[in-house]
């Protein structure tokens, strides 16, 4: 567990820190506890108060930290290049995860309509300026920090979108794409009204498991992934009509 999850959790379970007790805790400098506070209050996950920082909320599992902490510059990297395919005053789709989360820093100043289930989209845009966003209804699963179920699904009736950003627990040829869990409803809905699917996936998560399959392989127009994935992989996804668009290691 990374320290930043360690914190968050040691928060969570206080209910309130003062820096002094951060830095005696986990043997950091004042100014270290003060970075560490301030970017989890920067990220919505603590409420920054003078001399240290208030839990949001103590039942809150620290994991989606330490998921948006794994593999995070593989992640940012993936998410760049799919900005790339995007032109200004198109119509998005972002759903849940941190792989498509990680987009949100590189779309923040362009002229777009952002449709969504996630809170981690949510957070990252609701101040932008250029940004029309669209936040779906729905039953909240807070082990995702997303919606869904037939709320979320009602909600897409009558809307278009030119490209579905969708992320994956799990891939490989024969199966497709994989969440964890079997409730694939708002993913099927999405691709039926998008003009271009796209999955944003790091290579880790190749042959992982999962349940519910989201996409089948020629269902999906774009998989932006890592140099991680296997040559023979790349090959079999290419041979469905799939483009593969791999980030480079820095």
């Amino acid at each position: 567990m990374s320290r930043t999850a360690k914190a968050l959790a040691y928060i969570n379970q206080e209910g309130f820190v003062t820096v002094t007790q951060l830095c005696g805790e986990f043997g950091i400098s004042e100014s270290t506890a003060r970075r560490l506070l301030t970017g989890l209050a920067e990220q919505r996950l603590v409420q920054r108060v003078h001399g240290g920082a208030a839990a949001l909320e103590r039942s809150r599992s620290a994991s989606m930290v330490i998921r948006q902490n794994t593999n995070r510059e593989t992640k940012q990297r993936i998410a760049q290049k799919a900005c790339g395919i995007i032109n200004e005053d198109s119509t998005l789709i972002l759903m849940g995860g941190t792989n498509v989360a990680a987009i949100c820093p590189f779309i923040k100043n362009m002229r777009l309509t952002v449709i969504t289930n996630s809170f981690l989209v949510f957070n990252a845009l609701q101040y932008s300026s250029t940004v029309r966003l669209i936040f779906l209804g729905g039953l909240f699963n807070p082990q995702e920090y997303e919606v869904g179920g037939v709320l979320a699904n009602q909600g897409l009736r009558f809307i278009r979108a030119d490209y579905l950003f969708m992320g994956a627990a799990s891939f490989d040829e024969r199966s497709g794409f994989i969440t964890a869990t079997p409730a694939v409803e708002l993913y099927i809905s999405c691709m039926e009204i998008s003009s271009t699917v796209c999955v944003l996936v790091d290579s880790s998560k190749y042959h992982s498991g999962g349940v519910g399959v989201t996409a089948k392989p020629n269902n999906v127009h774009y998989l932006f992934t890592d140099t991680g994935l296997p040559a023979e992989a790349i090959e079999q996804f290419k041979s469905t009509g799939m483009r593969i668009v791999l980030a480079e290691k820095a």
